[in-house]
């Protein structure tokens, strides 16, 4: 798989899709996720990605109505960036260092920050993400789900292709030399029907 990093333990189809549209009502579990290292660091303008590890768990319900419903979210995140100093605004490379918890709303967020070098920055980052029962809003069109409250809330690509949902963030990109448009695809939720 193009540019998931070498822990992830995303789904086969993990990028592998385009997004199409589809009916997204009903209960979903999830697989996992992936992002698109490759793009991230094609697209970036002075850090460098990699050792990108990342899952997600959980249940997702799209109701009828318009209303979302996730129930033991557990989403793990963990990634290597290498910068220049001058990148981060900080005035050392270990200013960042350590481990913040934040819980609201039955929400904990906990992420762990350990930076080493002098003028080139190199950041283990290390987060998980709790959330025993969520809901909000949705609305969907052949062009896209958005997603108003809880861990979703978002804007997504998306396409439900057999029993699966892919939820993904895209980006467009215009060039001039070579003349080129292409949408591509930075991150990817991946669930199965229940």
């Amino acid at each position: 798989m193009v540019g998931c990093g070498g822990g992830s333990t995303a789904p086969a189809t993990c990028l592998q899709v385009r997004p199409c549209g589809g009916d997204v009502v009903g209960t979903w579990s999830f697989l996992g996720e992936c992002s698109n290292v490759d793009a991230a660091n094609e697209l970036s303008d002075c850090s460098l990605l990699s050792g990108v590890s990342e899952a997600l768990t959980g249940l997702l319900t799209f109701n009828a109505d318009g209303t979302y419903t996730v129930t033991n979210w557990h989403q793990t995140y963990a990634r290597t960036v290498s910068a220049p100093l001058t990148c981060s605004g900080a005035s050392t490379c270990t200013a960042g260092n350590g481990t913040t918890t934040s819980s609201s709303n039955g929400e904990t967020v906990t992420a762990t920050t350990n930076c080493t070098g002098t003028s080139t920055c190199v950041c283990h980052v290390a987060s998980t993400w709790d959330v025993t029962t969520a809901s909000g809003s949705y609305g969907a069109t052949s062009a896209g789900l958005s997603v108003i409250g809880g861990p979703l809330a978002s804007s997504f690509a998306y396409c439900v292709e057999g029993n699966q949902l892919h939820l993904m963030q895209t980006v467009n990109v215009i060039t001039t030399n070579p003349p080129t448009d292409r949408n591509i695809i930075l991150s990817d939720i991946v669930a199965q029907r229940r």
